[in-house]
């Protein structure tokens, strides 16, 4: 199965900030009239808490007689410690899929995968250091949000998703995504999990939250038969209200919450939990996050739409 891969067009870096941040927004916006505009066209905003663009672009058709390529894209992203809101929309009218080709590249352990730039998408991350202690052997983190949204696209080449994560940089276990796109229906609740932490950490776990619409692309192969193709449609991904970090919790392996246990933030941030089994204790000095944006690889499309894996 082809892996996917979505990159965008600037460089990709690291802050380093006080207690007050912890938070990054991006959005971009890709204009797209051939496969030579993927590398000059983006427009892309960044931001610590709020980011907005927009951009109405008429490409003329590849030939004289074909009729003009509009695209017309908004993307914005809004974010609190503990609330994010996400806004993404492309309309796309006579858009030629030759425009659209998957590049392809072989990743470290010598698989060939595909990627493509994006199109329109906005999204936002949250990464802090947090330690659990007061246990013994390995816990399971868990965040739960809430999700207020919808996902449309009235066109089948006209692909829209929002996507969930959460990751953790060091530790085993599992990490958890979820992905919802249109048709589906997005529930009211979420829980996103890490696996076999040590006590004692600390950890850095990074929330990831993307809303992303791009045409379906075409392989150089493809070309031929599908190149002509037109594309005419909208699709939207409307988390405007919203997706809330609702509780941490820590339970065991068998998913029961564990008691006595204590939370420290690497923020000062005073997340939301049940004290009976994380009591958040107060950081002496400011912590220092560190904001990682990762730009230079959006996000893996994943084969299967939500679980967990490995």
């Amino acid at each position: 199965m082809r892996k996917i891969v979505f990159t965008m067009l600037v460089v990709g870096w690291a802050l380093s900030t006080t207690a007050q941040a912890g938070l990054f927004v991006a959005a971009q916006l890709l204009p797209i009239a051939t496969p030579a505009d993927s590398e000059t066209d983006a427009v892309f905003a960044t931001g610590t808490e709020s980011v907005a663009i927009e951009q109405s672009v008429t490409y003329p058709g590849l030939t004289d007689s074909d009729p003009q390529q509009v695209f017309i894209g908004s993307a914005a992203a809004t974010a609190t410690l503990d609330t994010y809101r996400l806004d993404t929309r492309l309309e796309l009218q006579n858009y030629l899929r030759k425009n659209y080709v998957w590049s392809t590249g072989q990743g470290q352990n010598g698989n060939e995968y595909s990627f493509i730039t994006t199109p329109a998408v906005s999204y936002v991350t949250l990464t802090d250091e947090i330690t659990v202690t007061g246990g013994t052997g390995v816990y399971s983190l868990n965040y739960i949000l809430g999700l207020d949204g919808l996902v449309s696209s009235d066109n089948g080449l006209l692909s829209a998703f929002l996507q969930v994560s959460l990751s953790l940089p060091e530790g085993v276990g599992q990490s958890t995504f979820f992905t919802f796109g249109p048709g589906d229906e997005v529930p009211s609740e979420i829980t996103l999990t890490y696996d076999e932490l040590p006590f004692g950490g600390p950890i850095d776990p990074t929330l990831s939250i993307f809303a992303v619409i791009l045409p379906s692309p075409l392989t150089e192969a493809e070309v031929p038969d599908f190149g002509n193709d037109i594309i005419t449609g909208t699709a939207t991904v409307q988390f405007g209200a919203t997706v809330t970090l609702k509780q941490l919790t820590a339970t065991d392996p068998s998913g029961n919450l564990l008691s006595g246990l204590s939370l420290t933030s690497g923020s000062g941030f005073e997340y939301p939990t049940d004290p009976g089994n994380l009591n958040q204790q107060a950081v002496p000095e400011p912590g220092t996050f560190t904001l990682l944006a990762p730009i230079a690889t959006l996000a893996l499309l994943r084969a299967v739409r939500r679980g967990r894996r490995t």
